[in-house]
């Protein structure tokens, strides 16, 4: 009987850190379609759990997009190299974050790209990481733009 009671234990607790993976979940809220020539906005949504220590969020955008400070939570923004970073070198203390940030579009581009990124944080000395499951984004043309000038997003 006691075999069977500690099997069931286990098996349960191995059910529900699989239901529960982690504290640390990141979730992306950003339009499916934008047009050419225009600016969006990309909120991220962390839920840190007990976090409070150094943590980095990071997303490449493709050429063509420009990122433009927005609503950081203490972060320092930075943009590079097609690059979108947010640093914090102590986390705040909410458990959830929203930060927003505004992408300007060149008003030559079309097409479909995809949008991630990866939230890296420390935890009990150990660096980890959780990637954020990409978005597609179908950028329309600008009808303001003679056709023979605008480029693939994925081409330019």
């Amino acid at each position: 009987m006691s075999k069977l009671v500690i099997t069931l234990l286990n098996l349960l607790v191995v059910l529900l850190l699989q239901i529960f993976p982690g504290n640390v979940s990141v979730k992306l809220n950003v339009p499916s379609e934008v047009r050419a020539g225009t600016e969006f906005n990309v909120t991220v949504i962390l839920d840190k759990g007990d976090l409070e220590g150094f943590s980095r969020f990071q997303q490449t955008i493709p050429a063509g997009l420009t990122a433009l400070q927005g609503s950081s939570s203490n972060a320092d923004f930075s943009f590079g190299e097609k690059r979108v970073r947010l640093i914090w070198l102590r986390t705040p203390s909410d458990k959830e974050i929203t930060v927003t940030y505004r992408v300007k579009i060149d008003e030559r581009l079309k097409g479909t790209f995809m949008l991630d990124g990866k939230f890296s944080y420390i935890e009990n000395n150990e660096r980890k990481s959780v990637d954020i499951d990409p978005i597609a984004i179908t950028i329309l043309p600008s009808p303001d733009v003679d056709p023979s000038l605008i480029v693939d997003v994925n081409d330019f």
